[in-house]
């Protein structure tokens, strides 16, 4: 998953005390579920593209504003499980 931020910057990890990811010219690219579930949290803006992706280790927090930022509509009351069927079909 893509995301963005303005120019460079290093984004801290506080749980691990440790640097969690490096944006360069404000990109930064991962499929790791972990950072991709904390700059989520953070409110990175970020793309939603990609059907393959493997949504399953994020949170519901997290799959609510990825079903908003890709305009599926009906997502706000789903669980789990729900959730990520809407998000995998949208981008079939």
């Amino acid at each position: 998953m893509k995301f963005y931020a303005n120019g460079k910057l290093i984004v801290w990890d506080n749980k691990k005390q440790k640097e969690l990811c490096r944006f360069e010219d404000g990109k930064f690219e991962t499929d790791d579920s972990y950072i991709i579930k904390e700059l989520i949290e953070l409110n990175y803006e970020h793309d939603v593209e990609g059907a393959n992706r493997d949504y399953s280790e994020l949170g519901v927090r997290e799959l609510l504003k990825i079903a908003k930022a890709k305009g599926i509509e009906g997502y706000s009351r789903k669980n789990k499980e729900e959730l990520l069927k809407m998000i995998n079909k949208e981008g079939d």
